[in-house]
């Protein structure tokens, strides 16, 4: 049991993290949650991207799309950004006319974009106006220092056609919200009935994450996480019910009138709105929970804190998957390894009350598995025995003048039962079973065990074709010499 001060600390603690709406990630009984604190004021605002305010308005994340003259909506919270109303406004080379779309969304404490676009209306509606909507309810011209408040709007507008109604699109932002609300308003300007279909896109590319959406079905809410970015998304209808389609990139999304109609029959003159919530946290567990707030669906969540007790492995290898049944309620990965911490590692995900299976995996492998309980009590705490098997590779590649040099490091490992799993496609120095190194050096944990190992530096290089043996608790050498088989002196080559 913990002292009365560490029970002190760690609900204060808890408390600071419950205000920032962030994933708590400790370090020791008494150590600082780790969270990014937002450096602006607490008020919700709507401003134009410019090159002398943008360090300050545009979020991390590798899918990150804003340019110059987008629009940012943010308070202490949560930010988004919607791409100006140009016809010409793509996000990138296959994420297309995104005019008057959201194209970044991020928690305020731990912006790490991953959202493509999420396009209100699908792509039929062109977005070509927009101003800026301040808390007395007038709307200005989206120039210099926007608007800042209570609440702050950024307005888009598609004009009608004689197939098409007008659209309003408001972006909404509370100063409290921990939500985007997304108005439309769906106007009959024609002189005959129109028939609208109720249905947006929400665009994140997954096909080669470790993303997971939710199932397609009929619900009140939508939800996606990515794992290794560390990234998730939530998005309901205000109660209605939404009809979920997704694919690797996208999911379609249309929703029910309360007759139970996935759309609106507006008679001349006569208008419809559809309001929907979009949130966005670090981990998915967050998001869960504020989609059950915003619904008041299920029972208020707890907080279950988690000591992870004979980790070896760098930290961000790990990753923690919680269970209900057969359903995987979500995983989010251990925190990066702080030096001012006390062992051992520790963090807290937010659950519904229940019986739930937490395994935690190392590098594709299972290397924990438990019962955890989740009760109405505030805070629930978890002590998380880890079998860890775990050896260190460490080495230097050179040429035959004994520099270093960049290299390719294929690792396989020859028991059938084993995994090695650094990372989805887009990670960067280490990836599925690849590790690159741009220095020729390497020191990585990985699983203990016998690897078939292939190192190479393009095909003017000989390949090194080798095998090592990772023994729990020791440093295997993997240091070698990569010798130049085909002079290319006097060869240029580029892409």
């Amino acid at each position: 049991m913990k002292s009365s001060l560490a029970v002190v600390g760690t609900l204060l603690l808890l408390g600071l993290a419950v205000v920032a709406n962030s994933a708590m990630q400790f370090g020791g009984s008494g150590d600082g949650v780790q969270f990014k604190v937002p450096v602006w004021n607490t008020a919700a605002e709507a401003r134009v991207l410019t090159s002398s305010n943008w360090n300050d308005l545009v979020e991390d994340g590798k899918e990150s799309d804003a340019i110059y003259g987008d629009f940012v909506l943010r308070n202490a919270h949560i930010k988004a950004v919607i791409a100006q109303p140009s016809a010409t406004r793509n996000a990138n080379m296959t994420v297309r006319d995104v005019a008057g779309a959201i194209i970044d969304l991020t928690s305020a404490v731990a912006d790490n974009d991953q959202l493509a676009a999420f396009y209100p209306g699908k792509k039929k509606f062109a977005y070509r106006v927009a101003s800026f909507r301040g808390a007395d309810g007038k709307e200005i011209a989206p120039v210099g220092t926007g608007v800042s408040g209570d609440t702050a709007s950024v307005v888009v507008k598609a004009d009608a056609t004689e197939q098409l109604p007008e659209v309003i699109v408001v972006y909404s932002l509370g100063e409290k919200d921990k939500f985007v609300t997304v108005t439309s308003t769906f106007t009959n300007r024609g002189a005959t009935p129109l028939i609208v279909p109720l249905e947006d896109d929400f665009r994140a590319d997954g096909s080669k994450e470790e993303m997971v959406r939710s199932p397609n079905a009929t619900t009140d809410r939508f939800w996606l996480y990515d794992r290794h970015w560390g990234q998730a998304y939530g998005l309901d209808a205000a109660g209605r019910k939404m009809q979920l389609n997704s694919d690797a990139r996208n999911t379609a999304i249309k929703y029910e009138t309360d007759a139970g109609e996935l759309q609106a029959k507006l008679a001349p003159g006569e208008s419809f709105q559809l309001t929907r919530h979009l949130y966005s946290s670090s981990n998915v567990f967050n998001v869960h929970d504020q989609g059950r707030q915003r619904l008041k669906t299920g029972t208020p969540s707890s907080w279950v804190y988690i000591q992870f007790l004979g980790l070896w492995g760098d930290q961000r290898d790990y990753w923690l998957e919680v269970a209900r049944g057969d359903v995987v309620v979500g995983s989010v990965r251990l925190p990066e390894y702080d030096p001012q911490a006390k062992p051992p590692v520790k963090m807290a995900v937010l659950l519904e009350p229940g019986d739930y299976t937490a395994k935690l995996f190392y590098l594709g492998n299972l290397v924990a598995q438990q019962r955890v309980t989740a009760t109405t009590d505030w805070l629930d705490e978890i002590n998380f025995k880890v079998d860890d098997r775990v050896g260190m590779l460490r080495g230097r590649i050179t040429d035959a003048f004994g520099d270093s040099i960049p290299c390719k490091i294929e690792l396989k490992p020859l028991a059938e039962w084993a995994k090695l799993d650094f990372g989805p496609e887009t990670a960067e120095f280490a990836v599925r079973n690849l590790i690159y190194s741009p220095d020729g050096r390497i020191e990585k944990g990985i699983p203990a065990g016998k690897y078939a190992v292939t190192i190479s530096h393009g095909p003017e290089f000989d390949a090194i074709f080798t095998e090592v043996n990772v023994t729990t608790g020791e440093v295997s050498d993997l240091s070698v010499k990569l010798i130049r088989s085909v002079e290319t002196l006097g060869w240029v080559s580029s892409d």
